[in-house]
């Protein structure tokens, strides 16, 4: 954990607070409140974070889908899944990884596709990783 976030874990406002900047924020911010957020790892911003990915906004998604793996709420299983098979190349890794974390079955059969034929090897290998987990 950051020095900085380990300064905010204990304040009961601080995982409210960060919810709603990283639907506001986007960009470079919404990428570290994205991070912060799943450093937290509170379940209380997965809505916010499900929300901010179904924006898109780039660089903020490739966080926010990091963030979602690290909590692992299988409320955000449909999301990933999306992800992992429309998503830019960074974003299709860390959805990969983020199902393997979640160990949901209802990814099974968009990992399996993924690690079967996704154009970049290094995201075969993560939902290859991701299906050995489940």
């Amino acid at each position: 954990m950051t020095p900085a976030v380990r300064q905010i874990e204990h304040e009961p406002i601080a995982v409210p607070i960060l919810a709603d900047t990283v639907v506001a924020a986007g960009g470079d911010l919404g990428l570290y409140v994205a991070k912060a957020l799943g450093e937290l790892g509170d379940r209380r911003a997965v809505p916010a974070l499900i929300a901010a990915a179904k924006q898109g906004d780039e660089p903020a998604l490739r966080g926010i889908v990091e963030a979602l793996g690290r909590i692992g709420d299988a409320s955000a299983a449909p999301i990933l899944i999306g992800l992992l098979q429309t998503g830019k190349e960074d974003v299709r890794l860390e959805a990969a990884i983020a199902l393997g974390r979640l160990r949901d079955p209802s990814a099974t059969a968009a990992l399996k596709k993924a690690s079967e034929s996704d154009p970049l090897g290094y995201v075969r290998e993560a939902a290859a990783k991701a299906l050995s987990r489940e």
